[in-house]
């Protein structure tokens, strides 16, 4: 729609050059002052001149009007009504009146008994067919809360004092704190398909919670007949991410089976070696292999001793001799090479999903480590004692470590937007949109270190008995490679997403800083840190 807030603009034969002594909204009358005595800069207090006396009294609609007369000129035009168009000949019943200082809760909303807070005064004008909220207030004088929700239709004006009267230098401050576990939105506007106008706003956003939530000035969305006029909106940063959850260690090996024994009536002992034995929380190549049986003077259990087994690549110890008896220990597992590698580094890109921005901008997770092997089994001995079965056995070997787990990658930061538009093809004038830096990413979740291996199982070693071989020992698993870092979010003045707003009069953008990605054990795992622009997809 076609707007125009002719509040703002004084004749162009008078040189005004600022509004309020601030330099802040030129070419604004100063609603306050009622002696202009500086011929630089007219409505600005200087004891020394006597230009120009200004008087300004109240006019048209509810008296939300103003007429500007100054005693030194003869143009017309400042004894005209200076009023926002969209409230030439509104009727005074259509409004509702806000003042967070003065105002009540519970009031009925008219200009001398005005409700208190902004969001009760939208809900009663959206339920008695009203048609504008007008709010008290500058800086922190009436200031008011949000999130603020728009209603289909009622328009908001702000610029005026506690008295109601026009003061076209103020801004109404609507400040949205941070909250827990949710995106931070100052102000929302969804499916505004009737004439609305936001004008003369404050709009404040603290910043977003970690957690990668993002940071909305403005949000709006299928909304083409929204007009924003005279606002000055500023958004706080993007949530930093998480950081990725650390790898879990790897499962230790457990010990090498020493050997056995048992014991035949009449007979004497008998050895039995030490069996395989598995860490069950990995695959089979930690398997600590079996140790060798060792030979009775009888030549049974066996006739010769036997060798340890052989493990996923460590040698069995071999069994003894007549010449050398003893067992011989098996081989112990090789040690276990190459970590995990780090995860892919988040990279800074973004989308919509559902009206609302959409990151992809996660670390991706470390690989997991290598798994130790086993242990080979020890040998059995050779023994010789008359009139007895004994036999000394080997022992097992131990069972490798289990590999550490690859840390999770870091999360993304949330985003930073002034003002987010979704096909919404919206009118704005007189207003500047700040974005503020896009959240931090997150770092990489450490790699998991790997488990240790088993200690290899004691062979057969009695008195007058040959020395059976100890089981080798496990290897421990290698550790997980670290995540990647997230990358940050963006911060983007105002994006547009199928939506062409047009720009009247003095409008900006301005982006924030970019922010950091998270770290990560290797610099090309480092998140990216996220894009800033005035504006995207605007033009």
């Amino acid at each position: 729609p076609s707007y125009s807030d002719n509040i703002s603009d004084r004749d162009s034969s008078v040189s005004e050059k600022n509004d309020a002594g601030n330099g802040t909204h030129p070419d604004e009358p100063d609603a306050k002052n009622t002696s202009d005595t500086n011929p630089n800069h007219p409505n600005d207090a200087n004891p020394s001149d006597s230009l120009c006396d200004t008087t300004i009294t109240p006019c048209g609609t509810c008296d939300l009007g103003a007429v500007i007369h100054c005693s030194d000129t003869t143009d017309p035009l400042h004894d005209t009504c200076k009023i926002a168009a969209a409230l030439e000949g509104m009727d005074c019943d259509k409004l509702i009146f806000v003042d967070a200082d003065l105002g009540k809760d519970g009031a009925p909303g008219q200009k001398d008994s005005p409700l208190k807070n902004l969001v009760d005064g939208i809900s009663k004008a959206q339920s008695g067919n009203m048609t504008a909220v007008i709010v008290a207030g500058n800086g922190d004088t009436g200031q008011q809360t949000g999130p603020i929700n728009l209603a289909d239709g009622v328009s908001i004006f702000g610029g005026y004092d506690s008295d109601f009267v026009h003061t076209p230098d103020s801004r109404v401050k609507i400040t949205t704190p941070t909250a827990a576990d949710k995106d931070i939105i100052g102000l929302s506007a969804k499916n505004i398909t009737k004439s609305t106008v936001l004008s003369r706003l404050e709009v404040i956003t603290e910043d977003a919670p970690a957690g990668s939530f993002s940071n909305y000035g403005i949000h709006v969305d299928n909304s083409p007949q929204l007009t924003l006029s005279h606002l000055s909106v500023s958004a706080g940063k993007g949530g930093d991410g998480n950081a990725g959850n650390p790898g879990t260690k790897g499962a230790e090996g457990p010990n090498g089976n020493k050997f056995g024994k048992f014991t035949i009536t009449g007979r004497g002992t008998v050895y039995v070696p030490g069996e395989e034995i598995k860490n069950e929380e990995c695959p089979s190549q930690t398997t600590g292999a079996a140790g060798g049986m060792g030979r009775n003077n009888e030549g049974r259990i066996p006739p010769e001793p036997t060798a340890g087994s052989n493990a996923e690549t460590a040698k069995g110890g071999a069994g003894g001799t007549t010449s050398d008896p003893a067992g011989k220990d098996g081989e112990n597992a090789p040690t276990a090479t190459g970590n995990g590698a780090p995860g892919a580094a988040g990279d800074a890109s973004g989308k919509v999903v559902n009206t609302y921005w959409l990151s992809d901008q996660h670390g991706g997770a470390g690989e997991d480590g290598k798994d130790g092997e086993g242990g080979a089994g020890g040998g059995g001995a050779w023994t010789d004692l008359s009139g007895h079965l004994t036999a000394s056995a080997g022992g097992g070997g131990g069972a490798g470590g289990c590999a550490g787990k690859g840390g999770n990658g870091g999360k993304n930061g949330g985003a930073s937007f002034g003002l987010f538009l979704v096909k919404s093809d919206i009118s704005i004038e007189n207003s500047s949109f700040q974005a503020n830096a896009g959240g931090k990413g997150g770092n990489g979740g450490k790699g998991g270190t790997g488990g240790k291996g088993g200690d290899g199982g004691i062979g057969g070693d009695q008195p007058n008995t040959p020395r059976a071989g100890t089981g080798g020992k496990g290897s421990a698993g290698t550790h997980g490679g670290q995540g990647g870092g997230g990358a940050s979010g963006v911060s983007y003045g105002a994006y547009c997403h199928e939506s062409t707003p047009v720009l009247n009069d003095d409008v900006s953008f301005k982006k924030g800083d970019s922010a950091p990605g998270g770290e990560s054990s290797i610099p090309t795992s480092n998140g990216q840190p996220g894009p800033a622009e005035d504006s995207v997809g605007c033009d």
